[in-house]
């Protein structure tokens, strides 16, 4: 019954992980005739959108976050290291923004503790819990096919295995709901662990699947879909449509040094005409309805567009590039924060069992087990709404003026990707203001028009502005 609710997950995911042009040929073999779909197939451009704008919105582990704990210290950073969690968050960052879920499964391989992030076409959940709905009472992990033998044939048949996991069971079953045995060996049904042993994360505050935005997917298939039918006609913009009027066209050669020679139709008493039909598409307002059309489906996605400026053949990269690029995701990363507090903790907790089993089995060695609650806070960096670079200057130049800042602290704010280190090299280098000697040479004595080697008052201070911040050497 879930079936259409996956696929539509899997194909979000297969676009984003890169394979949008198949895709956009379906969209056109079902709307052009056959011969013209051939024409043009070559021309097909699969601008892909979606890995750039949910990357552009998932930045809530671009800087980590401060994990503090007031009783097991040890265990966070322990696992913090070993299973690289920023990096696997950062994952389910994006997840959270493709499907509004994702799902966390921690394991054992070779003594090592490992975590895999699962996109939302390989799981789902599902809950009997009358109280609260939303809590997830068996966790489903589809496993993919497997050759399983046929008991009343023999026969090798491909199926789909689906594994079942609630607090105290384990239960394998193939997509004919007959017993994966493979699975089962070994463990009896039991999940040893008291809890499931995969945590699901669900941005929805009302089903426990949440319900799929349809304008994502449409939203990414259109920009190209339009930009490939521009590119057809754009292919037979580049040949004229030649007719002939009282003309008799037998064995005429088209070639640019052909000489056509025809006579008029005597019975019809009049003289022969030729011409040429051009099509013409006007592709600067196709572009900026393309772009006109992304700005808007952004702003209803509750994310303030970028800069739309004119728009034409020449600069249609750039302008989308310049609209993601300046999006301001502010307000959606601030809520996200909220949801990856809450959701860490709760990722923790789980962790925090599954690690006691394992010290006790000997998976994982030199780890001590840990009794009580958990207690720990997570804070993250807080998101700044999004200012241009010349805006960060012009800011940063204001307060360094009234000083309420200083020189340092600056250089911070400019580049908080730079180490300490660094930033140190910079502010030692700081050096006064350059003073510019001006040529005599260069100065116009006779002709006010020449004014080589002068510099206007602004851009005087804006060269300045730049040496005192970077100590540019000149």
């Amino acid at each position: 019954a879930k079936t259409p609710y996956l696929q539509t997950n899997y194909e979000l995911f297969d676009i984003y992980s890169g394979n949008l042009k198949p895709y956009i040929e379906q969209i056109m073999k079902e709307s052009l005739s056959e011969q013209y779909f051939n024409q043009i197939k070559s021309r097909i451009m699969p601008i892909n959108i979606l890995k750039r704008l949910i990357d552009k919105l998932s930045k809530c582990y671009s800087t980590s976050p401060i994990r503090t704990s007031t009783n097991m210290q040890d265990f966070i950073d322990y696992y913090v290291d070993e299973l690289n969690l920023d990096l696997s968050m950062n994952t389910a960052d994006e997840f959270a923004n493709l499907f509004k879920g994702y799902a966390l499964e921690p394991y054992v391989k070779n003594g090592k503790a490992c975590l895999r992030v699962l996109p939302y076409d390989r799981f789902l959940v599902y809950s009997d819990d009358a109280s609260n709905p939303l809590a997830v009472t068996v966790f489903i992990k589809i496993m993919g096919k497997k050759l399983i033998k046929n008991t009343k044939t023999g026969s090798l048949e491909s199926r789909t295995v689906y594994y079942f996991y609630t607090n105290d069971e384990f239960l394998a079953y193939d997509s004919k709901k007959e017993v994966y045995s493979p699975a089962m060996e070994g463990n009896g049904g039991i999940n040893p662990y008291g809890v499931i042993p995969l945590y699901y994360a669900n941005r929805s505050k009302y089903s426990i699947l949440p319900i799929q935005d349809t304008d994502l997917s449409a939203m990414v298939k259109l920009i190209p879909n339009i930009l490939s039918d521009l590119g057809g006609a754009i292919l037979f913009q580049c040949f004229s449509i030649i007719y002939g009027i009282d003309i008799n066209f037998e064995k005429l050669t088209i070639s640019p040094n052909s000489l056509w020679s025809f006579k008029s139709d005597k019975a019809s008493q009049k003289d022969p005409k030729i011409g040429t039909i051009k099509p013409e598409a006007d592709i600067d307002k196709v572009m900026m309805f393309i772009k006109e059309s992304l700005a808007i489906w952004i702003e209803s996605r509750g994310i303030k567009a970028g800069s739309i400026g004119n728009i034409d053949a020449q600069n249609f990269a750039s302008g989308i590039a310049k609209i993601i690029d300046e999006m301001d995701t502010y307000e959606l990363r601030k809520v996200s924060i909220q949801s990856f507090q809450v959701e860490e903790f709760e990722f923790f907790e789980m962790l925090l069992k599954m690690h006691n089993y394992w010290v006790s089995k000997g998976l994982i060695k030199n780890q001590q087990m840990y009794n009580g609650e958990l207690e720990l806070s997570i804070e993250y960096d807080e998101p700044k709404p999004y200012m241009s670079k010349t805006e960060q200057l012009d800011s940063i130049e204001r307060e360094l003026k009234l000083g309420t800042i200083d020189f340092e602290t600056a250089v911070k704010e400019l580049h908080p990707d730079w180490d300490e280190n660094k930033v140190k090299e910079i502010v030692a280098a700081k050096k006064e203001p350059l003073e510019i000697e001006v040529k005599e040479d260069d100065v116009a004595t006779n002709d006010n028009s020449n004014t080589k080697g002068l510099e206007t008052e602004t851009e005087a201070s804006d060269r300045t502005w730049g040496y005192r911040l970077y100590s540019w050497e000149e």
